[in-house]
Protein backbone atom coordinates (compact mmCIF):
# COMPACT_ATOMS: atom_id res chain seq x y z
CA UNK A 1 0.00 0.00 0.00
CA UNK A 2 2.65 2.84 0.39
CA UNK A 3 4.52 1.88 -2.46
CA UNK A 4 1.34 2.82 -4.44
CA UNK A 5 0.94 6.02 -2.01
CA UNK A 6 3.95 7.19 -3.37
CA UNK A 7 3.96 6.72 -6.66
CA UNK A 8 1.27 9.05 -7.22
CA UNK A 9 2.80 11.77 -6.18
CA UNK A 10 5.96 10.89 -7.62
CA UNK A 11 4.25 10.33 -10.95
CA UNK A 12 2.38 13.95 -10.22
CA UNK A 13 5.36 15.34 -9.91
CA UNK A 14 6.79 13.94 -13.26
CA UNK A 15 4.18 15.10 -14.78
CA UNK A 16 4.46 18.68 -13.72
CA UNK A 17 8.42 18.45 -14.72
CA UNK A 18 7.46 17.44 -18.40
CA UNK A 19 4.86 20.38 -18.88
CA UNK A 20 7.48 22.57 -17.21
CA UNK A 21 9.78 21.05 -19.78
CA UNK A 22 7.91 22.00 -23.02
CA UNK A 23 7.10 25.49 -22.24
CA UNK A 24 3.20 24.39 -20.92
CA UNK A 25 2.68 23.79 -24.94
CA UNK A 26 0.14 23.06 -26.25
CA UNK A 27 2.17 20.75 -28.63
CA UNK A 28 2.74 17.07 -29.62
CA UNK A 29 5.45 14.77 -28.77
CA UNK A 30 7.20 13.82 -31.89
CA UNK A 31 7.59 10.48 -31.96
CA UNK A 32 6.83 9.20 -35.40
CA UNK A 33 5.37 11.84 -38.40
CA UNK A 34 1.77 10.70 -38.27
CA UNK A 35 1.57 11.94 -34.53
CA UNK A 36 -1.92 13.40 -34.20
CA UNK A 37 -1.95 13.43 -38.22
CA UNK A 38 -5.25 14.68 -39.87
CA UNK A 39 -5.91 12.87 -42.83
CA UNK A 40 -8.79 12.16 -45.60
CA UNK A 41 -10.30 9.28 -44.63
CA UNK A 42 -11.01 6.36 -46.91
CA UNK A 43 -12.67 6.73 -49.22
CA UNK A 44 -12.87 9.73 -49.15
CA UNK A 45 -15.35 12.02 -48.00
CA UNK A 46 -16.44 15.22 -46.23
CA UNK A 47 -15.29 14.06 -42.70
CA UNK A 48 -11.00 13.74 -41.76
CA UNK A 49 -9.41 10.93 -39.75
CA UNK A 50 -6.98 12.30 -36.57
CA UNK A 51 -3.84 9.61 -35.58
CA UNK A 52 -3.01 8.90 -32.25
CA UNK A 53 -0.94 11.19 -30.13
CA UNK A 54 0.50 12.44 -26.86
CA UNK A 55 1.33 15.72 -25.97
CA UNK A 56 0.21 18.70 -23.77
CA UNK A 57 -2.83 20.82 -24.08
CA UNK A 58 -4.38 23.38 -21.42
CA UNK A 59 -0.97 22.56 -19.41
CA UNK A 60 -1.71 19.21 -18.74
CA UNK A 61 -0.46 15.93 -20.58
CA UNK A 62 -3.52 14.51 -23.14
CA UNK A 63 -3.39 11.30 -25.12
CA UNK A 64 -5.48 10.51 -28.06
CA UNK A 65 -4.95 6.44 -27.55
CA UNK A 66 -7.22 5.79 -30.82
CA UNK A 67 -7.68 7.95 -34.05
CA UNK A 68 -10.69 9.36 -34.48
CA UNK A 69 -12.92 10.79 -37.28
CA UNK A 70 -14.72 13.91 -37.35
CA UNK A 71 -18.05 14.86 -37.65
CA UNK A 72 -18.60 15.83 -41.55
CA UNK A 73 -17.52 19.83 -43.00
CA UNK A 74 -20.20 21.47 -45.29
CA UNK A 75 -19.56 22.55 -48.57
CA UNK A 76 -19.21 26.53 -48.24
CA UNK A 77 -22.10 28.10 -50.46
CA UNK A 78 -20.64 31.57 -51.97
CA UNK A 79 -18.71 31.78 -54.74
CA UNK A 80 -18.30 30.04 -57.94
CA UNK A 81 -17.85 26.29 -57.88
CA UNK A 82 -14.05 25.74 -56.96
CA UNK A 83 -13.71 28.58 -55.53
CA UNK A 84 -11.50 28.53 -51.72
CA UNK A 85 -14.07 30.36 -49.54
CA UNK A 86 -13.50 28.92 -46.15
CA UNK A 87 -10.86 27.37 -43.69
CA UNK A 88 -11.84 25.69 -40.77
CA UNK A 89 -9.25 24.47 -38.08
CA UNK A 90 -9.26 21.00 -36.64
CA UNK A 91 -8.56 20.59 -33.06
CA UNK A 92 -8.30 18.82 -29.70
CA UNK A 93 -9.74 20.11 -26.84
CA UNK A 94 -8.59 18.54 -23.99
CA UNK A 95 -11.41 16.34 -21.90
CA UNK A 96 -13.54 16.50 -24.93
CA UNK A 97 -11.88 15.48 -27.84
CA UNK A 98 -11.58 16.68 -31.95
CA UNK A 99 -13.91 19.03 -32.95
CA UNK A 100 -13.69 21.20 -36.35
CA UNK A 101 -13.85 24.89 -35.78
CA UNK A 102 -15.81 26.41 -38.56
CA UNK A 103 -14.09 29.70 -40.42
CA UNK A 104 -16.05 32.26 -41.78
CA UNK A 105 -16.55 32.26 -45.97
CA UNK A 106 -14.87 34.75 -47.43
CA UNK A 107 -13.18 35.64 -50.82
CA UNK A 108 -9.95 35.50 -48.97
CA UNK A 109 -10.55 33.56 -46.01
CA UNK A 110 -8.46 32.70 -42.71
CA UNK A 111 -8.89 30.06 -40.32
CA UNK A 112 -9.69 30.54 -37.00
CA UNK A 113 -7.45 30.28 -33.81
CA UNK A 114 -8.45 27.23 -31.65
CA UNK A 115 -9.99 27.28 -28.98
CA UNK A 116 -8.36 28.49 -25.70
CA UNK A 117 -6.80 25.32 -23.98
CA UNK A 118 -7.32 23.39 -26.69
CA UNK A 119 -4.44 22.02 -29.49
CA UNK A 120 -4.53 22.94 -33.40
CA UNK A 121 -3.36 20.51 -35.59
CA UNK A 122 -4.56 21.16 -39.28
CA UNK A 123 -7.20 23.87 -41.34
CA UNK A 124 -9.17 22.38 -43.95
CA UNK A 125 -9.54 24.63 -46.51
CA UNK A 126 -13.18 24.33 -48.31
CA UNK A 127 -14.09 24.99 -51.60
CA UNK A 128 -17.51 25.51 -52.85
CA UNK A 129 -19.50 22.72 -54.73
CA UNK A 130 -16.59 20.43 -52.55
CA UNK A 131 -17.34 16.58 -52.89
CA UNK A 132 -14.29 15.75 -50.23
CA UNK A 133 -11.75 16.69 -48.40
CA UNK A 134 -8.34 15.20 -49.55
CA UNK A 135 -4.89 15.16 -48.44
CA UNK A 136 -3.75 17.26 -51.05
CA UNK A 137 -5.00 19.94 -53.30
CA UNK A 138 -6.45 19.05 -56.70
CA UNK A 139 -8.49 22.40 -57.58
CA UNK A 140 -11.95 21.05 -56.77
CA UNK A 141 -12.09 19.33 -53.23
CA UNK A 142 -11.13 20.13 -50.18
CA UNK A 143 -7.90 19.68 -48.71
CA UNK A 144 -5.78 19.33 -45.70
CA UNK A 145 -2.95 21.58 -44.46
CA UNK A 146 -0.82 20.62 -41.27
CA UNK A 147 -0.71 22.93 -38.15
CA UNK A 148 0.58 20.54 -35.80
CA UNK A 149 3.53 22.08 -33.22
CA UNK A 150 6.02 19.07 -32.43
CA UNK A 151 7.74 19.09 -29.31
Amino acid sequence: MSLVLTAIPRALSLENHIVAFAGGGPGIFRNTLSEGAVVATAPVSLTVEVGTFRGIVNSRLAYLGTAATSEAVAAPTGGSSGDLRRKDTVQYVFGEGISIKTGSESATPSAPAADTGALKLAEIHCRNGMASIKDADDASNGFIVDARTFF
